[in-house]
């Protein structure tokens, strides 16, 4: 196996190459998984890889990718309804104007319906 960089190769998936290392940055729900792996200190360059792939699956293990449906459902920092995908739409005054609910259905098609609200 040789060990050019093959940046989109499953096998390389999110190792970089650092010179006398390898760094694997895994990043999950917001958290930063990080572990350099050094030639000097695992057998040589062909060793401290094949660490640095067994402890990327690890991670990969313990923290697997959210599934579409997870993703939709996890609430966004910018979310005020406190419902995933429910954002409550404002006039130029910052007066609650309108509720829009939203989903995405498909590569860039999003299913969206607006409630208006009326003052009493």
């Amino acid at each position: 196996m040789k060990l050019a960089k093959r940046l989109h190769s499953d096998a390389m998936y999110g190792i970089n190459n650092q010179g006398t290392r390898w760094l694997v940055v895994i990043i999950r729900t917001g958290v930063s998984h990080a572990r350099m792996f050094a030639f000097s200190t695992h057998g040589g360059k062909r060793q401290a890889l094949a660490h640095a792939q067994s402890w990327r699956n690890a991670i990969l293990a313990a923290h697997p990718v959210l599934t579409k449906k997870e993703w939709a459902q996890k609430p966004r920092a910018d979310n005020t309804s406190g419902v995933p995908g429910v954002v409550c739409g404002k006039d130029k005054h910052g007066k609650p104007r309108r509720w829009v609910a939203q989903t995405w259905i498909a590569p860039g098609k999003i299913l969206s319906r607006s409630f208006g609200i009326t003052s009493a």
